[in-house]
């Protein structure tokens, strides 16, 4: 049978033995103190421990409690006692690695219990861990800060205190500097959480100076993971995309709202093979921004630009996220029609009633006040395109897109939903009128009552003209059939 010291080395770096845990939760659970015990055997007993704590995590917060006093009794060991056999460095790294793996436990039990307190002793323990960590270890120093990092968001969580937001920054910040030529893929994820750090900071206290941090840190990590992690370089080349939209929305410089286009379609370029979805989502960003920058210039082809784009995130992810496509497509119907009512080119017309009738059928069953918008929209241009070509089929269309509108909206928009129904009353009895059809005025008459019975059950959602006008308009109808 192994000894426990045996088992202990055999099992350091990941836990392989039934054994071993049973004799590891045996000892800690029956020893108080390990005072006694040589600094190796403290270092090898609490990383076994930590191994069990992570492979599971039940019930095991005594188990965590022992852990960290057993660690902090090897610092004290270090400090008081003359260990012999080791160098000044050895004895500052054993310091180092105690003290993370004091935090370790201390981490478990903060997140286990909400506790204050001990999310306190494991940043305490992890940023003591860094400074002995950086004069011996920086790769070490790096993989320890990104823990205190941790625990300082963590506390932030808990006390709303920025100054943990703060601490949080500055841990993941040197973590990424000091390990650029040690571990660059450590490196970019640790800007990456700078990056997201330095946003919180900025959404707090709305101070520019982090979304400009915040831009900087993730522009670092998007470089460094672009040739080995495109998945991590398209995330960190999106919100690059929130930063700079951000900005240009404080400052409107278009250069911003320019960059913002680019990072968001060039993070859908380089994930579309291996990330359809989250390609599709770059590319709808991509287009809202394309979409500003045609607002601002009347440059159309930033109104094509958004087309493109819109268009291919909704066709990308059309079966598998149809309410993100009818989001995309209604972007791109709002630049088709700022594009048509600049050129009075009907293509323009044509195609954003095209895009706002179909981001209304992807969107019926998922979103009801969405489909609602784009059947009105649809129906706004629908009518349009009648002015331009005196085609009763645009006035038919309208008058679905309204009744459809209008039921949609009938439990929650009342006003809105009977000034439809009013709207596409109308619609029915000028087709009644050009092709002398009873069912248009049929349709005519019931589109006048839906719209009397909301005003009878709520006066406020017309004037007494307005309402007067419909019951004239009804009465005539009646007395045509």
């Amino acid at each position: 049978m192994k000894t426990l010291e045996t088992l202990l080395k055999e099992n350091y770096e990941e836990l392989k033995s039934e054994e071993c845990k049973e004799l590891v939760l045996n000892f800690i659970e029956t020893t108080e103190s390990v005072a006694d015990r040589s600094i190796s055997f403290i270092k090898e007993l609490t990383k076994v421990g930590n191994h069990i704590l992570e492979l599971e995590p039940d019930n095991l917060e005594a188990l965590a409690k022992k852990l960290f006093d057993f660690n902090l009794q090897g610092v004290t060991k270090i400090d008081n006692e003359v260990i012999k056999g080791q160098t000044e460095n050895n004895l500052l790294n054993l310091k180092s690695h105690l003290l993370s793996y004091a935090g370790d436990a201390a981490e478990f039990i903060a997140k286990k219990t909400g506790s204050i307190g001990w999310a306190q002793q494991a940043y305490n323990a992890f940023s003591l861990s860094t400074t002995f960590a950086f004069k011996i270890d920086l790769l070490y120093f790096g993989y320890v800060s990104i823990y205190a990092g941790k625990a300082a968001e963590f506390l932030f969580e808990k006390t709303k205190d920025l100054k943990w937001e703060k601490k949080a920054y500055d841990h993941y910040k040197k973590s990424a500097d000091v390990t650029v030529s040690l571990d660059q893929r450590h490196s970019f994820i640790a800007y990456s959480h700078a990056g997201d750090t330095a946003k919180e900071l900025f959404d707090k206290t709305d101070d520019e100076q982090w979304l400009k941090r915040s831009y900087k840190m993730q522009k670092k990590s998007a470089e460094m993971s672009e040739e080995t992690d495109v998945r991590h370089a398209s995330y960190s080349l999106s919100r690059m995309g929130d930063m700079t939209k951000i900005l240009f929305e404080k400052t409107k410089d278009l250069d911003w709202i320019k960059k913002s286009h680019e990072f968001r379609k060039k993070a859908g370029d380089i994930i579309i093979d291996i990330a359809v979805i989250e390609a599709a989502y770059a590319y709808s960003f991509a287009g809202e921004s394309a979409k500003t920058l045609f607002e601002k210039t009347q440059d159309l082809e930033w109104a094509e630009e958004t087309l493109y784009l819109c268009e291919n995130s909704a066709e990308l992810i059309e079966e598998r996220a149809p309410l993100h496509s009818a989001y995309a497509l209604s972007i791109a119907g709002k630049a088709s029609r700022i594009a048509f009512e600049q050129t009075k080119d009907i293509k323009w017309a044509e195609k954003c009633y095209e895009l706002y009738q179909k981001s209304g059928e992807l969107s019926v069953s998922l979103n009801s006040n969405h489909c609602a918008f784009s059947n009105n929209s649809a129906a706004d241009i629908a009518n349009l395109l009648y002015k331009d070509t005196k085609n009763l089929r645009w006035i038919e269309q309208r008058h679905k897109h309204m009744v459809t509108a209008a039921e949609l909206l009938s439990e929650t928009d009342s006003i809105y939903a009977a000034n439809l129904y009013n709207k596409a009353g109308n619609s029915a009895k000028l087709i009644y009128r050009k092709k002398n059809q009873k069912k248009w005025a049929k349709k005519a008459v019931k589109c006048y009552k839906k719209f009397l019975q909301f005003y009878e059950s709520n006066p406020e959602i017309a004037n007494k003209a307005t309402a007067k006008k419909v019951r004239l308009k009804l009465d005539a109808i009646k007395k045509g059939l």
